[in-house]
């Protein structure tokens, strides 16, 4: 598959940014975010705050006699100093994926690329048959990105799938909507207070 990507990837740059089956991406985030402190999933306070991300890529239905679903993926585009919540540490979770609807003999699930921190691989069956890889599914990836204590100001996010099957002719891409997604300083204003001299 490197081969084919490599051969043909020039190629396939005509489909990203215009998707030619149907498939679309969609991302949703907290409206606002603080980044004062927060409690963990064990009560536990921690510096900084919490955003909750969910992006989906919705793979139409397709008639295609040789299907092949070769790859997915997600890059995910944080503000600086933010950071993808993968082990759990934050919100007990970590990230993980689904998909609609489920089937046997597919077994794809996200899986985050510890170098980049934000690129997450999908990985597994995408179907045991052309029947199930033809099939139109919903793939969803759920995750938290911390906040660095301090942050200030409305923040942007942004996720762009890469997509791969037959009859592209290498990897295509699209970016999930909206885009970019923006997240409001919600972060309480310190507390003024009144000194009163007396003689």
């Amino acid at each position: 598959m490197k081969h084919l990507l490599a051969t043909f990837g020039v190629m396939g740059v005509i489909f990203a940014g215009a998707p030619a089956f149907g498939q679309t991406a969609d991302l949703s985030v907290d409206a606002s975010y603080t980044s004062t402190n927060f409690l963990d999933y064990l009560s536990v306070s921690q510096p900084g705050g919490l955003v909750t991300v969910s992006t989906t890529f919705h793979k139409p239905l397709t008639s295609f006699e040789l299907n092949q679903f070769y790859s997915l993926r997600a890059l995910v585009t944080l503000p600086a100093g933010w950071t993808i919540d993968a082990s759990g540490a934050y919100d007990g979770d970590g990230a993980h994926g689904t998909i609609v609807p489920t089937a046997v003999g597919v077994t794809a699930a996200p899986e985050l690329d510890l170098g980049s921190g934000v690129d997450f691989v999908w990985t597994g069956s995408f179907g045991t048959s052309a029947l199930k890889q033809n099939a139109a599914r919903d793939f969803t990836i759920n995750f938290s990105v911390h906040v660095p204590q301090g942050d200030t100001g409305t923040k942007n996010i942004s996720v762009q799938w890469f997509y791969y099957w037959e009859p592209l002719l290498g990897e295509a891409s699209l970016m999930a909507e909206p885009d970019p997604a923006a997240i409001a300083d919600n972060t309480p204003a310190p507390k003024m207070g009144t000194v009163i001299f007396g003689r």
